[in-house]
């Protein structure tokens, strides 16, 4: 509505706030609309401007202002491929085509993701449009998804969305919002029923994680650290990984160093994690799963694992078979199997 921008835009809101006030997940769409309708946005910094000509072919598109915002996002995110984004009029026109492609540096899968094209086509009107195709060694990987922190806080803790939503609505997986959320310091719900807790804070708190990187003199870094180069020293991650049992991601947390360099300097010092964590033994286990019968959910988060399944590979290598039935008091599935009646058994 261009009367209720205007007015929302003079009382001195930037497009984030216009876009919780409207209850939109993004302000892209503000963004754009304000661009289409040249309204000025107070104190918008950031992305790169978008020209005049692509804004003549998004009028004459006549696509809504969603999937514009979606479209001409700054940021190399994928729209996904399960969010209903309609195909955009084709052919797509130069200034567009070159926008995406050049402006931003979206590469050309991301270009047709976007546009909802083939891949085929559009390197096709590329060179049609006498753009020279870069190699692929030229796309600046590291752009890659990079998320708005405040994008993400706003989405997680005070919209309340889970995360399975915001990755819908970003086009990204599950992995990488967990991911972005722990480098950018935000709490996260590891287990459910549990208070938002940041990662990076619990990490640190824990003395021999602290000892240990002092001892290898690196200097726990802030949010969102740049990646480190050089490999972790090998006592570190004996520590690390090899004593306390941390994922990939909790030292990249700690040192910058990327969760797949980790792995890979694990593997050539020839550090693996601990079979079961510390303090867990197989008695443990069985007593938990086998006697008690505690619910999977529940021994995780006691015994302070990531989830069901890290508890199923514990399971697993300790030789402990899987429960045939879930183990409840009254025993309804088993009773259900063996007499057609789920009525439980007094």
């Amino acid at each position: 509505n261009y009367d209720r921008l205007i007015e929302l835009a003079s009382s001195g809101m930037g497009a984030d706030a216009i876009a919780r006030r409207l209850g939109l997940t993004s302000p892209t769409p503000v963004r754009v609309a304000a661009q289409v309708l040249e309204i000025p946005l107070p104190g918008e910094p950031g992305p790169p401007p978008i020209p005049e000509a692509v804004m003549y072919e998004v009028r004459l598109s006549g696509v809504s202002a969603p999937h514009v915002g979606r479209v001409l996002e700054h940021r190399h995110l994928g729209v996904g491929a399960g969010t209903g984004l309609p195909a955009w009029p084709w052919p797509p026109g130069q200034a567009l085509v070159e926008y995406l492609y050049r402006t931003l540096g979206l590469c050309v899968v991301e270009c047709a993701d976007r546009l909802r094209c083939d891949v085929n086509d559009l390197k096709d009107l590329i060179a049609a449009y006498g753009m020279p195709l870069r190699d692929a060694d030229e796309f600046r990987v590291s752009d890659r998804w990079r998320l708005d922190p405040k994008e993400l806080r706003s989405m997680y803790l005070d919209q309340g969305m889970r995360v399975d939503d915001i990755a819908a609505i970003l086009g990204l997986s599950n992995l990488l919002v967990y991911r972005a959320m722990h480098r950018y310091h935000l709490p996260v719900v590891r287990y459910k029923g549990q208070e938002p807790r940041v990662r990076y804070d619990d990490l640190l708190a824990d003395s021999r994680v602290a000892g240990a990187l002092t001892a290898a003199e690196i200097e726990p870094p802030g949010a969102d650290p740049p990646l480190r180069r050089r490999p972790l020293p090998p006592e570190l991650l004996r520590v690390l990984v090899g004593e306390l049992g941390l994922s990939s991601l909790d030292v990249e947390l700690l040192t910058g160093r990327e969760a797949v360099r980790v792995l890979a300097d694990c593997a050539q010092g020839g550090i693996e994690k601990p079979q079961l964590p510390a303090g867990v033994t197989e008695e443990i286990l069985r007593e938990l799963y086998e006697i008690k019968g505690w619910p999977m959910a529940r021994i995780a988060q006691e015994l302070g694992l990531r989830g069901v399944g890290a508890l199923r590979t514990l399971l697993r290598r300790a030789g402990i078979p899987k429960r045939s039935f879930k183990a409840n008091p009254w025993d309804t599935r088993r009773k259900k199997a063996e007499t057609g009646s789920a009525e439980p058994r007094l």
